[in-house]
């Protein structure tokens, strides 16, 4: 290990030479920053380190949580290969007592990526005043929201809220006057982009790396978009690590992009004796947003859906996600028998003229860079069904559009037809005789010229055009 106190370090850049396409450079002052490039510009420059612990604030801007010590070392993840770590050590002092802080800004040889890994130290980190749900109270890494020059033309899509962030979706213009993150709690990972590439070239994708349901990333009110620790969590344990990943992708061709065991080994047992083969689990983000347990204790949420995911193992169910917020999908990496999931509202929005519900071309994406299969919710396939309890005379003027998309999304077609109203011959067009569903190798998804008009043009869609691909 190589290591230099602050006057002796004033520059390096995780770049392996002059030319490489990414990087991360660390400039020394008074206080470090940090930037992340591609080529020779700067897409994200860094603010502070701060956390919030005994009901105060200790940030290196202020010097209340000063730097220390950088030093730099190499790794090997056994999933990602080897890496270089730039550990930036600060000091929190707490009534005389030291404690050390490192966040580690890892750069992977064998990836398109880099990480950033904030262990808060040996000691417990409570507050009797939390912040809200929305907000962080650790900082590390955080970026400034702006517009560099002129010449700066970036956008940027995110998701947010229910059905896999389908509900929340939004983009737009990447500068300081954009409101990146609405709703810590509700929101997802965030794809930034240059606009002028039209979606097919430099993209960076800025998500969480670890503890999916106890971080977040939030923005404050002077345009800095933090990654940390939800504020609403009362203690952060001893030795506690959370991490986030910035993927960088060069000239792009593709778009995206309390459990109780005994409590599910029970219900799963008597379900699959019932003949159940797919459990449902709906309202992920009431019971998590709603319930004070799960956004006040740092690990509760994600062993609840662990404990979720082992029972179903061990019997044999799978599991869909419903109403699902962007931290549950990305927690789903870690359940296997999670396969799918809903990126579309309720039909109902459909019927009462709310919204096109069929539309799941980017919220797809989501779900299939996460190894989710996308479901878009029931449908009519009879245009008029007399009696039903939506708007008087509602109707499905396109119904083989409806079972095309569902067909298409690879996951189940789901006629939700009134008794007697179900038209066989158009739902039987999307399956052999012997039932099986004729899907595609991958989920329809959203092209990328029309995802960054998407953001050109403030958030407002521009149309619907998707593509999908099959191996013959």
């Amino acid at each position: 290990m190589k290591s230099s106190g602050l006057s002796e370090w004033s520059y390096h850049s995780v770049s392996t030479d002059s030319n490489s396409k990414k990087g991360v450079k660390l400039s020394q002052n008074t206080i470090l920053r940090y930037n992340i490039t591609i080529g020779r510009r700067v897409w994200l420059r860094s603010s502070c380190t701060a956390i919030y612990v005994d009901n105060t604030w200790y940030s290196s801007d202020d010097n209340t949580l000063p730097l220390t010590g950088i030093s730099y070392t190499s790794g090997f993840d056994p999933n990602l290969g080897d890496y270089r770590d730039f550990q930036l050590s600060y000091d929190l002092v707490r009534d005389g007592i030291h404690t050390t802080i490192v966040g580690h800004i890892r750069d992977w040889y064998g990836a398109s990526g880099i990480s950033f890994h904030l262990d808060t130290g040996d000691q417990i980190m409570t507050n009797i005043v939390p912040l809200d749900m929305d907000h962080v109270r650790t900082v590390f890494p955080s970026f400034c929201i702006e517009q560099m020059d002129q010449n700066d033309q970036r956008g940027y899509f995110t998701f947010e809220e229910e059905m896999s962030g389908d509900d929340g979706k939004h983009a737009g213009w990447w500068n300081s006057s954009s409101k990146v993150i609405r709703s810590g709690i509700q929101g997802g990972h965030v794809v930034l982009f240059n606009l002028t590439q039209q979606g097919e070239g430099d993209i960076l994708v800025l998500s969480s790396f670890s503890q999916f349901m106890a971080t977040s990333l939030s923005q404050t009110n002077n345009n800095i978009l933090e990654f940390g620790v939800i504020g609403s969590m009362l203690s952060i344990s001893a030795n506690y690590i959370h991490a986030m990943m910035v993927f960088l992708c060069i000239k792009c061709k593709k778009a995206l992009p309390i459990g109780n065991d005994s409590f599910w080994i029970d219900l799963f047992t008597q379900a699959h004796y019932w003949g159940l083969i797919l459990y449902e689990q709906d309202w992920l983000d009431r019971q998590t947003i709603d319930f004070l347990p799960t956004r006040t204790d740092i690990n509760l949420g994600r062993q609840w859906l662990i404990s979720m995911g082992e029972a179903a193992d061990k019997i044999g169910l799978n599991i869909q996600y419903c109403m699902s917020l962007p931290r549950h999908i990305l927690s789903a990496l870690q359940i296997p028998r999670v396969t799918q999931a809903r990126t579309s509202p309720d039909y109902a929005v459909h019927l009462d003229g709310k919204g096109q519900q069929w539309t799941i071309g980017i919220s797809s994406m989501f779900a299939d860079a996460n190894g989710l299969a996308p479901f878009r919710d029931v449908f009519w396939s009879t245009s008029l069904q007399p009696g039903s309890p939506y708007k008087p005379n509602a109707e499905e003027v396109l119904s083989e559009r409806e079972i095309l998309i569902a067909t298409l999304s690879t996951r189940p077609v789901s006629p939700g037809d009134a008794i007697n109203y179900t038209n066989a011959q158009h739902i039987m067009k999307c399956c052999r005789e012997d039932g099986l569903i004729l899907k595609p190798d991958r989920p329809l998804t959203m092209i990328n010229r029309l995802v960054s008009d998407w953001a050109f043009h403030d958030g407002v869609s521009q149309g619907e055009l998707y593509s999908t691909r099959t191996n013959m």
